[in-house]
């Protein structure tokens, strides 16, 4: 056991002795530091954001597949496809032109019609 005291004051100056405070890689020692433990905490956070998230998006998929399944009904206008249904058949069936439908194209003796002269 230790039956000295110390001072912290002591203790630090005994410590920049016995190590070599600064040297030629310090900076960049400490820079390799923060940048670990930058991408340590990064995937640590992504690790634990994907575990929290996972069962709340497979919980959604499952959700959103079973309302493409099943349609409800009180989403279904019942009125409006009938009246879709009807316009179908309403097409489908053919209608004859009348034979005697005026032409409109055919001028007879009777139509006013107007002539300009132009002189030159």
């Amino acid at each position: 056991m230790l039956t000295t005291k110390i001072s912290w004051s002591q203790l630090i100056e005994l410590a920049k002795k016995e190590l070599k405070i600064h040297s030629r890689y310090t900076f960049w020692r400490i820079t390799s530091i923060i940048v670990m433990g930058f991408l340590g905490l990064s995937t640590l956070f992504t690790v634990s954001f994907i575990y929290n998230n996972i069962y709340d998006t497979i919980t959604n998929s499952a959700i959103i597949l079973s309302l493409n399944n099943e349609m409800p009904e009180d989403m279904l206008d019942l009125q409006l496809f009938e009246t879709a249904q009807n316009l179908v058949k309403k097409k489908k069936i053919t209608t004859t032109i009348p034979s005697d439908m005026r032409n409109i194209f055919l001028y007879g003796t009777g139509a006013a019609t107007s002539t300009s002269n132009i002189k030159k």
